[in-house]
């Protein structure tokens, strides 16, 4: 039993997407809160306040100088490119491998250059895959590989574990697990 990492559950025990946002985000949540948990930027510096490990941000970006400036060579040969503000998955590059000193191969299995990491960098910031698509911050993330218990479940991407605190309670958790329909991402959509 100790192997098995899914248990059985009653369907009546599940809280689904639209129950959980309109029950508790919408009628508990601060604006300020919500903002916060909107932003992959702000809500990494609450985790660090708070002592919580998670992946480390190598490096911001505000404007279109810092990509320009930015010696995208001296990246680890594994790293996430990703929107603060995305969601869905969208506009995240995963990459796993280096392939030369400014190419890398992606868990996607394509091929990302320099210049292809700083014209994505670029529709970042100009809010192509923000909520609402207004400019939004871009950012370089440590890689956060699949645990090897994950490997028969989940397709490509990396799990995670969504836990929904209520009045500073944990009250549910919830697993997403990347699909070969989702292209390897781990969504709830």
């Amino acid at each position: 039993m100790a192997n098995n990492i899914f248990v059985p559950m009653k369907l009546s025990s599940i809280l689904g997407i639209n129950a959980r946002t309109q029950a508790f985000s919408y009628k508990v949540n601060t604006i300020r809160g919500k903002k916060t948990a909107d932003s992959k930027i702000q809500t990494d510096r609450v985790l660090t306040k708070a002592g919580i490990a998670h992946p480390e941000i190598y490096k911001k970006f505000r404007h279109p100088k810092e990509v320009a400036s930015f010696d995208w060579t001296h990246l680890t040969d594994k790293f996430a490119l990703k929107p603060s503000r995305g969601m869905g998955g969208e506009g995240i590059i995963v990459v796993k491998e280096r392939l030369e000193l400014s190419s890398w191969l992606t868990t996607q299995k394509t091929k990302v250059t320099v210049e292809d990491l700083k014209l994505h960098t670029l529709d970042i910031l100009e809010g192509a895959y923000s909520m609402g698509n207004v400019p939004d911050v871009a950012f370089i993330q440590e890689y956060v590989g699949r645990h090897k218990c994950f490997r028969k479940y989940a397709y490509r991407g990396t799990p995670d574990i969504r836990i929904i605190v209520f009045n500073k309670v944990p009250v549910m958790a919830m697993l997403r697990l990347p699909t070969k329909e989702s292209g390897g991402r781990a969504n709830l959509h």
